[in-house]
């Protein structure tokens, strides 16, 4: 295992880790399967897994579209407002 974790970069105990989790591909050997065992291409594949591709960090701005608001109408000479404190007087 130590030479697995130097072929790829990582500790001895994120190897196994990976191994215990069925994360990384591997063989274990012995009566009691305590010894495992990589082949290069196991390894190399399982980097290959973890490569994640760039996103763009920018995205397109949306250009939003303002719909003009209709104009007010006028008030009529001696039309009731409803909300007087609203209005100027």
């Amino acid at each position: 295992m130590p030479a697995a974790a130097d072929e790829i970069g990582l500790s001895y105990h994120t190897i196994r880790s990976l191994c215990v989790a069925k994360k990384l591909r591997h063989m274990r050997m012995g009566p009691t399967g305590v010894a495992y065992r990589f082949r290069i291409e196991w390894l190399h594949e399982y980097l290959e897994s973890c490569i994640v591709e760039p996103v763009n960090a920018k995205p397109k701005k949306t250009v939003k579209k303002v719909t003009p608001k209709p104009a007010a109408r006028k008030r009529l000479p001696g039309e009731k407002v409803a909300f007087r404190h609203l209005v100027g007087k």
